[in-house]
């Protein structure tokens, strides 16, 4: 889909295509819309205006920007704040609660995994935590975590060496607990 150009002409292709994106990105737009919202009565609310929202921009979506996901990443967050906007207020959960990035509504040892991956990456920084669990969670290359947080390629990569490191000593600490 890199170079893709999405054609309205042959709405019946354009129309596969969206639903073919849809089906892709509806848990990753669902996780971040309901981690994101402190109100769980608006996350179908505001998951419709985001695919809304995508498939009223698919057409100028410009593959040599970024990825897809990473653009719908964007969409999903861009479209929370909106809805926030217009409702007057300002009441988005804190991103720098790392369980917010991470799935931690597992059981057993992957609780565990995901206890520990919050203790480790408590003491990062904001940016560098968001970047450390775009990279190693959601599997993002470092441009796409470079287009989503809005900073060069090359800070993303410092900031994840860094991370890294910082994660790893914590990692130890806390199996010698």
């Amino acid at each position: 889909m890199n170079e893709e150009k999405f054609d309205l002409s042959d709405m019946e292709k354009y129309t596969a295509k969206y639903e073919e994106i849809y089906n892709d990105y509806y848990a990753v737009v669902r996780r971040i819309v309901s981690r994101l919202l402190n109100d769980r009565s608006y996350v179908e609310d505001v998951i419709q205006d985001v695919f809304l929202k995508i498939f009223i921009s698919l057409p100028t979506y410009n593959a040599k920007l970024g990825s897809l996901g990473a653009w719908i990443v964007k969409v999903s967050t861009s479209q929370v704040y909106e809805h926030y906007r217009n409702l007057g207020h300002i009441q988005i959960t804190p991103i720098d609660d790392v369980s917010l990035l991470v799935d931690t509504s597992t059981t057993g040892e992957d609780e565990a995994i995901s206890d520990k991956v919050i203790y480790c990456t408590s003491d990062l920084d904001e940016l560098s935590r968001r970047i450390f669990i775009l990279k190693l969670v959601y599997g993002y290359s470092h441009k796409e975590v470079a287009e989503v947080m809005g900073v060069t390629e090359d800070i993303s990569k410092k900031r994840y060496r860094k991370a890294h490191k910082e994660v790893q000593i914590k990692w130890r600490e806390y199996e010698e607990k």
